[in-house]
């Protein structure tokens, strides 16, 4: 009879009889090895009671991480911003032949593979109503005295209707960053029935209307106290010098000046009220790190007591089996 309840929930539900077999399985397990269970029930519970005691440092030290993130991410999209508005605009040239397709050259100041420096993307669009089957060729780039300084070659197949192919994306290396124009020769080009082969296509000349700047990295800094991050911190750390530091310096220093000579109890009281004001920034910035340090310091001993269960649990496994 059991048998037959058994095949009736296996046909009927595999889920079912999934969660029948665990729960059995547990009991089996814990009527038989009944005091590790107790001492794992034990040490969960201990480590439990420990995590409550310290959760309002845990509460402080996540809250303050999660700041720094969403702090750090803000950064990052304000340097890019001002890297965009006010650095070095992209140089973008497009070439279109016929109605067939477009290429783009996108010529940019950024940070690729760990390095900075100017890096270039060809790109292959598809502007026609059908697929592109093939398309082989070359891109050649020329210095100002018409010598060609580069040869890129791009290759696409099965380029979709309304789709773009990324062919090249790299640094441009020292013997072709001035590069002035470009044209591209093609090898073939292949839709449906149609071929055509070995033709020349012109390019344009590049024109960059910004002005040389000196000092790139100054709009890149990814490092806090020495220490690498994937964050530009450029925004941040300009907010804090020229904004933050000093509305602070301001709040406590002096702000009446007088024409003439005064009394000695307006001096007096003057420096009594910018004493206090320095007094409280003092307090207020001991508080902080204080309350930062303590809160370490309570996490650090919270995770040395549960060390200290833990290691004590594992030690007495082998006397429960």
């Amino acid at each position: 009879m059991l048998e037959l309840i058994i095949d009736f929930i296996k046909d009927k539900n595999k889920g079912l009889t999934y969660c029948i077999l665990m729960v059995a399985l547990t009991l089996y397990i814990s009527s038989k090895y009944w005091k590790f269970v107790q001492q794992t029930y034990r040490t969960i519970y201990k480590i439990l009671i420990i995590f409550m005691h310290h959760i309002i440092s845990i509460v402080f030290i996540i809250v303050i991480l999660i700041g720094i993130k969403i702090i750090f991410n803000l950064s990052d999209k304000k340097s890019k911003e001002n890297i965009d508005n006010y650095y070095k605009k992209p140089l973008i040239l497009d070439l279109q032949y016929n109605r067939y397709f477009r290429i783009e050259l996108i010529e940019r100041y950024e940070r690729l593979n760990e390095k900075y420096g100017d890096t270039l993307k060809v790109i292959i669009k598809n502007i026609m109503n059908s697929d592109i089957d093939h398309i082989k060729g070359s891109i050649f780039l020329y210095d100002e005295n018409k010598v060609r300084v580069k040869n890129i070659k791009l290759e696409t197949k099965n380029l979709q209707d309304s789709y773009s192919d990324l062919v090249f994306y790299n640094l441009i290396d020292m013997s072709s960053r001035n590069w002035k124009e470009f044209d591209v020769y093609i090898d073939e080009f292949r839709i449906g029935d149609v071929i055509q082969e070995n033709f020349n296509i012109q390019g344009k000349k590049a024109i960059r209307t910004q002005f040389l700047t000196l000092n790139y990295l100054k709009f890149y800094d990814y490092k806090i106290f020495g220490i690498n991050t994937k964050y530009n911190l450029v925004w941040i750390k300009e907010k804090i010098k020229y904004e933050f530091l000093p509305s602070i310096s301001f709040f406590y220093s002096k702000k009446e000046y007088y024409r003439d000579r005064c009394p000695l109890y307006i001096e007096l009281k003057d420096l009594l009220k910018r004493l206090i004001r320095f007094l409280v920034v003092i307090f207020v910035t001991i508080l902080i790190v204080s309350l930062i340090i303590i809160a370490l310091i309570d996490v650090e001993k919270m995770f040395i007591s549960i060390f200290q269960i833990l290691k004590t649990y594992f030690q007495k496994i082998p006397n429960y089996m």
